[in-house]
């Protein structure tokens, strides 16, 4: 076998693992771009370690290849665990309705100006009446 440089390993390894590292990592991820950037720090990872392989279609070669994407589709898996305990569900955030502070911040406004008009309509009386129970009529204020 004759000596090759570390850019021709690693068109080597390109060709002959990227699309089974692919489906590696997919089988952690279960993500097409988490599997995709998985593969790429794969390569990185590899590259590093570049020396280390001499052959790299020898079956050491494919087990050091399968090891680094094992783990680096790990690493991901594991900070996409962290990543999400950080992050709040929109339901326990307030915005269970699923609109931005900003859209809720408009329509309450809007219906505030809504009401306002009708309250203006209304007999004095109404409006002591209506200003009793002001829980029960949505987006009222005082």
């Amino acid at each position: 076998m004759r000596n090759l440089s570390n850019t021709q390993k690693l068109e080597q390894l390109y060709d002959l693992y990227e699309q089974k590292m692919y489906f590696a990592a997919f089988s952690i991820l279960n993500n097409e771009w988490q599997a995709e950037d998985a593969v790429q720090e794969a390569f990185v990872r590899l590259l590093k370690g570049i020396s280390k392989i001499k052959d790299p279609a020898a079956p050491e070669s494919r087990a050091y290849v399968f090891r680094t994407i094992k783990s680096t589709a790990i690493d991901q898996y594991r900070k996409n665990q962290n990543h999400s305990r950080c992050l709040v569900p929109l339901d326990d955030a307030g915005t269970s309705d699923g609109q931005d502070d900003i859209s809720r911040m408009i329509s309450s406004l809007a219906a505030h100006m809504v009401l306002d008009r009708i309250l203006a309509k209304l007999p004095s009386r109404r409006k002591r009446t209506i200003k009793k129970f002001p829980r029960q009529i949505p987006g009222f204020r005082r």
